[in-house]
């Protein structure tokens, strides 16, 4: 049940009743990972026909500093990401298996029960190429072609939290991730991408104020 100082402050940061619906229900899904700080909470989401999204970056932000309310200890152990180095044949095509990102995971809980009983704790990883961007139609893109390691890596990061912290996030995607599964506007796909990025939109895909 949201407060009434809550729904006045979604009230204030929405234009439309529309808008309100939909910060409200991105507050009501994610407001318990940003402390139920609202505008902290809009800041980083975003609701696609009726549909709540969480950036990339917030949702490794989350994961990181997540205290267990049970043991009082940070759930993630450690997250790092790493650029892979691209390889290139005799005639200097680059192999899109080798242009990607890599994120690596450990859990606190998984290294403790690792130490008690003896055995190695799982290191959990995620790599998305823009091969995998390939297989899934998304690299002839502009955001793609144009940053093709900043996508890489927020959709490794996202793929990873998901697999190896669902407790945290849950079954969370990312607006662009959400945007591709649910829109067919492509240039409407484009706009989100670039802003969940922190991106400016392209002059030539800003929506006319008479659309």
């Amino acid at each position: 049940m949201l407060t009434q100082q809550q729904i006045d402050t979604i009230t204030s940061n929405s234009n439309s009743q529309n808008e309100f619906n939909a910060n409200r229900k991105c507050f009501e899904t994610f407001g318990h990972l940003f402390n139920y700080n609202v505008l902290a909470c809009l800041s980083q989401t975003y609701c696609i026909q009726g549909k709540p999204a969480l950036n990339a970056d917030a949702m490794c932000g989350i994961v990181r500093n997540w205290v267990d309310s049970t043991t009082g200890k940070k759930v993630c152990a450690f997250m790092k990401s790493d650029v892979l180095q691209p390889e290139y044949d005799e005639q200097g095509n680059v192999n899109p298996h080798t242009i990607g990102v890599r994120y690596t995971a450990m859990r606190s809980d998984e290294l403790m029960i690792a130490k008690e009983f003896g055995f190695d704790a799982p290191v959990h990883t995620w790599t998305f190429t823009m091969f995998d961007a390939h297989l899934r139609g998304n690299a002839n893109k502009r955001t793609w072609v144009q940053m093709p390691l900043v996508m890489c890596g927020k959709r490794a990061a996202t793929a990873l939290c998901r697999l190896v912290f669902p407790d945290i996030v849950g079954t969370a995607c990312s607006p662009d991730e959400l945007a591709e599964m649910i829109l067919k506007d492509e240039d409407e796909i484009e706009r989100i991408a670039y802003a969940a990025n922190g991106e400016q939109v392209p002059q030539d895909l800003k929506k006319n104020d008479l659309d």
